[in-house]
């Protein structure tokens, strides 16, 4: 039966035949895997060895079916991305606006708001945002903020093919309306078969254009004849208090900044570490300043004046500011002496030319080396008394005997009329030298025109700084020596005093010590 050609029917099956276990050809030996050949076939009937030859083993070893069949091209399957990678980022744009009724209002019925849809192609979300128009008083930004949105009362979400130019969009209780998309959703649509409509213009909104046109009146005349804006333009201005007007030991410097769309004024004030004055940046706040200081704007009378008498008043405007010269803003005396680089453009050419108008020549930059002292701004007289001190020992009129107890050091520098005042220790209170008054000049309380001069000051004289009252009862040696060698400069009723009291400058009440304290503070 085995000499059968393998047809059918000449196969018979060994009836007799009850073992059919297929032989092991792969095992495992100390934990490693060993292959066996099968000596045994089903049923573990005999099984001759089949051995090949060496020209047969050569021919399967050195076979490459490449060199008669060519290379198999092996077509690698398409990486699979999921649809929210495939279009993260990608998001269709469209350009519409909305209609707003406006109820009970002679003035405009209806408004114009253009909004933004973006429509996210990864999870078919859509947001609406509206443009911002400045000072709209409107409750603008974003409309509707991203998430799927429903269409009708079969809970149906908006889908990108349901827009489209020219269509309206009900959410929530608006219609939009879809004018306009960029390039790349136009490009898209048509590539998924869309046919894209044409684009439509957005309606003017007549209120913005009143806006704008009010905003187009603010213009001003430049030297071509053209009109130009000059809304959220600045002219910047840098100033200190006139030294004239005001002695004091510190330039106080500021900058003024003047707003050329409301004709408006603000002051800003440098400091600097340690000069004694409030850190307050803003000096004025932003308002209109007149030119008669007379006349307070939040004053009770000025509230109700009517639109006629308003019109007569007259405001300072961008020509009343003048380099190298001095301004007065609520009788306050500021000297201009630099201002930025467009500031001068402007005042050039943008400001009817004008022989004052110049750019600053004398007067210097003030730098942190120039305001330690008045005496880098003012002018030097040109005397020995630069370093004369003529100090008096006082004390203070008071009708609390704490304050009677108090004694002064009073200080006056020939070489500018300055005077400085120092409170003197108390024993078993302090062991330094308080400084009372900053060094400056002092205008007598009965004429503010007149000041203080060493022949107000002698033993028994009584004087008056800034509403403090003093009485001098004594006198630094320097000062008796000064006053006997310069009898020409005093009356005779100062030299009598100092004569009648010798007995004080023999006793010398003050000692070398305190003399080198107030020195030292004064140096």
């Amino acid at each position: 039966m085995e000499n059968l050609p393998l047809l059918p029917g000449y196969r018979f099956s060994d009836v007799s035949q009850t073992n059919f276990i297929v032989p092991r050809t792969l095992s495992f030996k100390n934990g490693h895997r060993i292959v066996r050949l099968p000596k045994f076939g089903i049923g573990q009937t005999y099984k001759q060895d089949i051995q090949l030859t060496e020209d047969e083993q050569r021919l399967l070893t050195d076979f490459q079916p490449e060199l008669i069949y060519g290379r198999v091209r092996v077509q690698e399957p398409s990486k699979f991305v999921p649809a929210i990678v495939f279009y993260d980022k990608k998001i269709l744009r469209f350009y519409g606006y909305f209609k707003q009724i406006i109820y009970e209002n002679s003035l405009e019925s209806y408004r114009i708001r253009s909004v933004i849809l973006c429509y996210y192609l990864e999870d078919d979300t859509i947001s609406i945002y509206e443009t911002p128009y400045k000072n709209s008083a409107l409750d603008q930004g974003m409309r509707v903020r991203r998430h799927r949105i429903v269409k009708n009362d079969q809970n149906e979400f908006y889908n990108w093919r349901d827009l489209n130019l020219g269509e309206n969009l009900f959410i929530y209780g608006t219609i939009y309306r879809i004018c306009d998309c960029d390039s790349f959703t136009k490009e898209w649509l048509e590539s998924e078969g869309i046919e894209v409509k044409c684009a439509e213009l957005i309606p003017a909104d007549p209120y913005m254009m009143q806006l704008i046109e009010n905003q187009g009146n603010t213009e001003n005349i430049t030297r071509n004849g053209k009109s130009e804006k000059i809304t959220d333009k600045i002219l910047r201005f840098y100033a200190v208090f006139d030294t004239e007007q005001y002695q004091c030991d510190t330039a106080r410097r500021f900058i003024i900044l003047f707003y050329l769309a409301d004709d408006t004024i603000e002051i800003r004030e440098i400091h600097h570490t340690n000069n004694g004055y409030d850190p307050l940046p803003i000096y004025l706040h932003r308002q209109t300043v007149p030119k008669d200081s007379r006349y307070v704007i939040k004053s009770f009378v000025n509230i109700f004046l009517d639109k006629r008498q308003q019109n007569e008043i007259c405001y300072l405007e961008a020509k009343d500011f003048i380099l190298n010269q001095t301004i007065n803003i609520f009788n306050r005396s500021f000297f201009l002496y630099d201002c930025d680089a467009f500031t001068k453009t402007f005042c050039q050419f943008d400001i009817n030319p004008r022989s004052s108008i110049r750019p600053t020549t004398s007067f210097p930059l003030l730098t942190s080396s120039h305001m330690t002292s008045a005496e880098k701004l003012l002018p030097r007289r040109d005397s020995g008394n630069d370093t004369c001190l003529l100090r008096y020992e006082a004390i203070m009129e008071s009708s609390d005997t704490n304050g009677c107890c108090r004694r002064f050091v009073i200080t006056y520098r020939l070489a500018d009329g300055r005077i400085s005042v120092y409170e003197r220790p108390l024993v078993g209170y302090s062991h330094s030298t308080k400084k009372f008054l900053e060094r400056l000049r002092i205008p007598k309380p009965d004429n503010c025109s007149v000041y203080y001069e060493p022949n107000d000051f002698y033993i028994g004289a009584h004087v008056e700084f800034f509403k403090h009252r003093f009485v001098i009862v004594n006198a630094d040696r320097s000062v008796w020596k000064f006053v006997e060698e310069n009898q020409q400069l005093f009356t005779p009723d100062v030299i009598g005093s100092f004569r009648k009291n010798t007995h004080l400058w023999k006793v010398g009440n003050l000692n070398t010590q305190s003399q080198n304290e107030t020195q030292i503070h004064i140096a």
